[in-house]
């Protein structure tokens, strides 16, 4: 270059320029393509002030860098300015539509997200108070329905079959009142959070109460047992309904029986064998319960319970086989024909995963023409009620007559019942209601505060 510049200066200063000329392009040419990259990376990251000021800054930067270089020609420097320029303002409107997308879906699933939670929360405040008043209503109905029949019963001229379906009436709505009631349990039942609750039952009172009023016929044992009452009633209330929809649609032919049997110790679990090759004691899913003889759960006391119910046959239905109970139990059987249309199966569901949480074994066969479900689980035998019963009684007959209780309820079914109910019971002429209106309320202050011996007042008065 030295030598071509002492003997032609001009063709020096046109190979310097090229060579000036041709590096700055280059170098420009590289820089912009190590920068649209990056800048594709902050559009698509969308706006932020992070974002925001490294798109700003890298052209900006990049255009000082190249009007304050004295090594890039001026052109070169103008032409990848407006390069720079241009795909900045590109890269800002993608940023700014990616970004504009971005917040309006983060807007939408917060939306989402807090409606959800509110429809949730205002759910259950409603489903509560649905439940209250549900319940409030089926207490009014079998109340009336109760004074109806004492009130015929003592007129004896209406026909006894308009008197039984009456009870019936009143023995549903009864039932209905206590699932109302164990609202929660199955709310915890639901999301696996429910710890049984054992408490002694009488195990043939508990039968009737949930045969009364259904065309069962009852074999209860008249004994005294631990378990979970809630989580039992609601699975042998939902295996009777469903005796009755899907058993024979003429004669159902439903059955209940509640019975107990000893744990067979070791050695009676072999003499068992040895004498019915093949035969177990109990056929349920699950294998018989086996105690060693110095187990000392092996006493008597704790026992095996059965709770049986079968049906007849519905001839349209298929047969009950394993497969078909795993189907139902996991909600993939398919409906037939002859299933009903608002059969979903759920309380067969909750039946199995009640007895789960019971610990207990729920098995659904079929025998010929008679479909049985059948509950086990082993339980303790208790005398715990006798003394309470005993207590009870002493109490009753201590109870003193002619008290003065005076009550006040908004319901005009409430106070009704009141009235009928502690007249009755509480041996007491001296049952005075109050809650019509609101200036009951003031009286019923007055009077309660001189010579009331028992107040009763509804927790939520509207007034």
């Amino acid at each position: 270059f030295e030598v071509l510049k002492a003997t032609n200066l001009t063709a020096a200063d046109e190979l310097q320029h090229y060579v000036t000329r041709t590096t700055a392009l280059s170098t420009t040419n590289l820089q912009c393509a190590f920068s649209f990259p990056q800048l594709l990376v902050l559009a698509y990251v969308g706006f932020s002030k992070s974002t925001s000021l490294a798109l700003i800054l890298m052209p900006l930067v990049f255009g000082i860098v190249l009007w304050a270089s004295p090594l890039v020609p001026n052109d070169v420097a103008l032409s990848r300015g407006i390069v720079c320029l241009i795909c900045t303002i590109f890269f800002a409107k993608l940023c700014a539509r990616h970004s504009l997308l971005s917040r309006c879906s983060f807007y939408s699933e917060r939306s989402f997200e807090t409606a959800l939670k509110v429809a949730v929360q205002a759910s259950r405040k409603a489903d509560s108070i649905l439940n209250h008043k549900l319940k409030n209503n089926m207490a009014d109905a079998v109340g009336d329905i109760d004074m109806f029949i004492e009130d015929v019963e003592k007129v004896g001229n209406v026909n006894p079959q308009l008197v039984v379906q009456l009870k019936q009436a009143g023995a549903s709505l009864r039932r209905g009142m206590k699932s109302c009631r164990h609202r929660q349990v199955y709310l915890q039942l639901v999301v696996n959070n429910y710890k049984p609750s054992l408490q002694p039952v009488h195990l043939q009172k508990f039968a009737m109460e949930l045969t009364t009023g259904r065309h069962v016929r009852l074999f209860a044992e008249d004994v005294l047992v631990l378990i979970d009452p809630v989580l039992c009633e609601l699975i042998v209330d939902n295996l009777i309904s469903n005796a009755f929809v899907h058993g024979h649609p003429n004669d159902p032919d439903v059955e209940f029986r509640a019975m107990l049997r000893p744990m067979l110790t070791a050695e009676e679990n072999r003499r068992h064998n040895n004498n019915a090759p093949g035969e177990r004691l109990f056929s349920g899913t699950s294998d018989p319960i086996v105690l060693d003889g110095n187990d000392p759960r092996s006493s008597l006391q704790r026992m095996r319970l059965t709770l049986l119910v079968s049906n007849a046959k519905n001839p349209a239905r298929p047969e009950v086989t394993e497969d078909y109970v795993k189907d139902v139990v996991s909600g993939k059987a398919v409906k037939g024909p002859s299933t009903s249309a608002m059969s979903d199966h759920i309380g067969l569901q909750h039946s199995f995963m009640a007895a789960d949480t019971l610990g207990m074994t729920l098995s659904l066969n079929q025998r010929a023409q008679r479909v049985t479900a059948k509950l086990e689980g082993d339980v303790i035998m208790t005398h715990a009620g006798t003394a309470v019963r005993q207590s009870a009684e002493a109490d009753l007959q201590a109870w003193p007559e002619n008290l003065k209780i005076y009550c006040i309820d908004d319901s005009a079914p409430a106070r009704r019942l009141l009235f009928h109910n502690l007249t009755k019971w509480a041996a007491t002429p001296n049952v005075r209601t109050y809650g019509q209106n609101e200036g009951e309320a003031a009286r019923f202050i007055k009077d309660t505060v001189n010579d009331a011996d028992i107040v009763i007042l509804d927790q939520h008065l509207e007034y």
